[in-house]
């Protein structure tokens, strides 16, 4: 789960909405799957959460984790959409298999009618703070959060 602890209660969004979700698996094997299951792999990995303060919605973000499933959805996905031949296919699945086992990365969405709020990629001046938290409690930072764009128009 990823968890935003700052000192409002996204954290506690967060962890609610994934405790509502249904337990997904963390294992690698065969995976049949085609371009039209990548939106329910979508779902399946991914999980919003909104954080309040003074009757007001500071932040609201979605998260989707990279996982195993997601991957090999995604590479059929793009296959189709690209008409990829099937030596460029398996390249772009080595890539996506690759970045996979490197590390775990999410894509996370986020959204605040203040931009302060909106600082996840500045870790000492951040309004927030980023971490991976397992079934035990545990927590891991991220290595990196690197920003794609201000806003999408």
């Amino acid at each position: 789960m990823a968890r935003f602890a700052p000192a409002s209660a996204l954290g506690l969004a967060l962890l609610l909405v994934s405790c509502a979700a249904p337990k997904v698996p963390f294992t690698e094997g065969d995976v049949s799957v085609d371009a039209d299951d990548y939106g329910a792999a979508l779902a399946s990995w991914t999980r919003s959460g909104k954080a309040y303060g003074d009757l007001e919605v500071r932040l609201r973000v979605t998260a989707t984790f990279k996982s195993w499933g997601w991957t090999h959805a995604a590479v059929e996905r793009l296959s189709e959409a690209r008409a990829l031949r099937a030596a460029d296919k398996a390249a772009l699945k080595a890539r996506y298999l690759d970045a996979y086992r490197a590390r775990y990365e999410f894509v996370v969405a986020a959204w605040s009618s203040r931009p302060y709020y909106n600082n996840l990629d500045r870790k000492e001046r951040s309004s927030w703070r980023i971490a991976l938290e397992d079934d035990r409690g545990r927590e891991a930072e991220p290595e990196s959060v690197e920003k794609v764009s201000e806003t999408i128009r």
